[in-house]
């Protein structure tokens, strides 16, 4: 029989009651000697074994093996990517200006994920009484909850870049390093014109990162503020360079820029000229339109003359900012112009 919700503590007795707010962590034992883990007094994610003494979650002090792939795209290859992609958007003639290889470091973490939670699981709904003989209005019974405990343990991966990456499109590396053919990274035979991005984040960053991503994952839906401690066990973590190609060039009288994969036969990002054009043909087709039509049906005339307008500024994104309306009216009657459109759009 399941018991009722008054029988049950409520959630701040167990947020009172919580274990990861005392120094003694419960369901999480040393996985070297057996013993009870311990939070430290400097810092609560740092736990440590009261009978060997050996520390979790502490910084990263090991020295990261650096990789990068084999079989990489070399320039010519490259900008057939572009020669290719630019002829499917249409563009005619080009000048690559700027081929840059450029090696992305990100970091690729391997562990075991192993932790102990506790949380407090709805089980039934709100329900509404009927309503009394008496008049008053319905009571409304509170929702049940159950009490559950749970240990897990899982082998993981995860993959965030060391630098900002975002202008090169590509964010990670997690689902491609487990299928590439890695060779050691070295510095010193990086290639003159070459550009190798420092590294920005450092492992123990990682390592932490990596903990809260995995331990946010195993909360199930729908439940706040569980008790919860999770350790990253035996993590392997390593860099790996990543080649992309930034390639720059003009066409239609703009510079443009487009970002190749090192490795596949893609853009990641990039841009190209599209001419967009006249206008002002479509505004005076529409004006004849309305004017005929004036003739039949005033009132019909007029609502097609402020509705035309108005459609085509919420297609193209008028929102009235100042100045917007001015340069939307530009664009309409000042004949052709050449844009920047996405290759993946």
């Amino acid at each position: 029989m399941s018991s009722s919700a008054h029988d049950q503590p409520a959630p701040e007795a167990l947020r009172r009651d919580d274990p990861s707010a005392s120094p003694s962590i419960v369901g999480l034992s040393c996985p070297r000697c057996g013993g009870a883990l311990e939070a430290t007094a400097a810092d609560e994610e740092l736990l440590q074994c009261r009978y060997c003494g050996h520390r979790f979650l502490d910084e990263y002090r090991g020295d990261a093996a650096s990789y990068a792939p084999v079989g990489r795209l070399g320039r010519r290859r490259a900008l057939g990517v572009l020669r290719k992609a630019l002829a499917e958007a249409g563009v005619k003639g080009h000048v690559v200006e700027e081929a840059r290889r450029i090696h992305l470091p990100f970091w690729d973490l391997q562990a075991k994920v192993v932790g102990w939670q506790r949380y407090r699981e709805r089980v039934s709904s709100p329900e509404r009484a009927s309503t009394s003989s008496t008049g008053f209005p319905p009571s409304v019974e509170p929702p049940q909850y159950v009490l559950r405990e749970e240990s897990f343990g899982r082998n993981v991966n995860y993959s965030t870049p060391a630098c900002d990456v975002r202008e090169f499109g590509l964010v990670g590396v997690a689902g491609r390093a487990r299928t590439l053919q890695l060779r050691p990274f070295q510095l010193d035979r990086v290639a003159e014109g070459e550009t190798v991005c420092a590294i920005l984040k450092p492992a123990s960053a990682v390592l932490r990162q990596a903990r809260l991503y995995h331990a946010a994952r195993s909360i199930p839906r729908n439940v706040p503020r569980p008790a919860q401690r999770v350790l990253l066990i035996r993590p392997r973590i390593r860099l790996i360079y990543y080649p992309v190609w930034r390639l720059r060039y003009r066409s239609r009288g703009r510079a443009f820029e487009a970002v190749i994969d090192g490795l596949r036969p893609q853009i990641l990002r990039g841009f190209h000229p599209v001419v967009e054009g006249d206008s002002l043909a479509a505004w005076l087709t529409a004006a004849a339109a309305m004017g005929l039509m004036s003739a039949f049906s005033p009132s019909l005339a007029t609502v097609g003359s402020v509705g035309w307008p108005l459609a085509r500024m919420m297609r193209d994104g008028v929102q009235g900012r100042k100045g917007e309306l001015t340069a939307w009216l530009r664009r309409q009657v000042g004949g052709k112009r050449v844009v920047a459109r996405g290759f993946d759009t």
